[in-house]
């Protein structure tokens, strides 16, 4: 006699990453923005004008993906890019991050 089988998972619904976007040029942001709102799996969370405002948005917000501009006002994208994956290594030695344990920085 044959068995038959039937699979009973749900697939998921997609995971939605959450982006930042740190630049001082307001028409290349808004270029990007309304070329990435067309994508299901991305939403623009917030932006940045320079390096400093998109660290202290990315300790707020903890956005999934950053969009950093390299050369920036008061603190380039090189140093906040650094600045931001330090502190990401260090708490995920520190402790689990509830909200997103995947926090690839």
């Amino acid at each position: 006699m044959a068995q038959m089988c039937f699979s009973t998972t749900v697939a998921s619904p997609p995971q939605v990453a959450r982006l930042l976007i740190a630049n001082d040029h307001a028409l290349i942001t808004e270029g990007l923005r309304t070329m990435l709102s067309g994508e299901e799996a991305i939403e623009v969370i917030a932006e940045a004008n320079d390096g400093r405002q998109a660290l202290t948005l990315c300790r707020k917000l903890r956005p999934d993906l950053v969009l950093m501009d390299v050369r920036m006002p008061v603190r380039d994208g090189l140093e906040a890019t650094k600045k931001i994956k330090q502190e990401g290594s260090d708490e995920r030695r520190d402790g689990d991050d509830a909200r997103n344990p995947r926090l690839p920085l």
